[in-house]
């Protein structure tokens, strides 16, 4: 990881991986890197990611919910299967769960500049509505479930959640 990143994220990681490279110092060696396997995370901590925060504004954008302030930087417990190949990493099942109980679930890409193109669900359990609209979009454990995408740079990433579901919330 570039020194430049150090301080964003931290946690003890884990995880059992099979790992094939070609000749370390060779032009291109990072396009040779084959790195397969699963990954655990405990304990861990993201400064530039505010889940509650994203989710909100993005309620507001269409008058749904209040905004209250975020409790600040994200801790969770994340696991994943991977895939690093040609410069890319592949996420499968990532599921990142905070001890709130909000929940992040996709799968996707992320590449060496931290570019992102993630796909699934995202579950909150304190959501700024309630009612029938909350009941109508909750899942089994009662969190609001909203369908989302991350793309773009992971330091600064843009949230989107399908438009019809947060419609259906107005």
């Amino acid at each position: 990881i570039k020194p430049t990143l150090k301080g964003y994220a931290d946690g003890a990681l884990t995880g059992k991986f099979e790992f094939n490279t070609g000749w370390f110092g060779a032009k291109d060696w990072l396009n040779t890197v084959r790195l397969f396997g699963e990954v655990q995370m405990v304990n861990g901590f993201i400064s530039t990611l505010q889940i509650e925060e994203v989710i909100r504004a993005q309620l507001e954008k269409i008058g749904v919910g209040k905004g209250t302030p975020s409790s600040g930087p994200v801790r969770f417990t994340a696991r994943s299967g991977l895939l690093f190949e040609q410069s890319v990493l592949q996420l499968r099942a990532f599921d990142l769960i905070t001890p709130k109980r909000d929940q992040v679930h996709v799968d996707g890409k992320i590449d060496t500049d931290l570019q992102a193109d993630l796909k699934g669900m995202a579950y909150i359990a304190s959501a700024p509505i309630g009612g029938d609209v909350m009941r109508a979009n909750a899942d089994a454990s009662g969190r609001l479930a909203l369908p989302l995408e991350i793309r773009g740079n992971l330091l600064k990433p843009n949230f989107n959640f399908a438009k019809a579901s947060l419609q259906k919330l107005a």
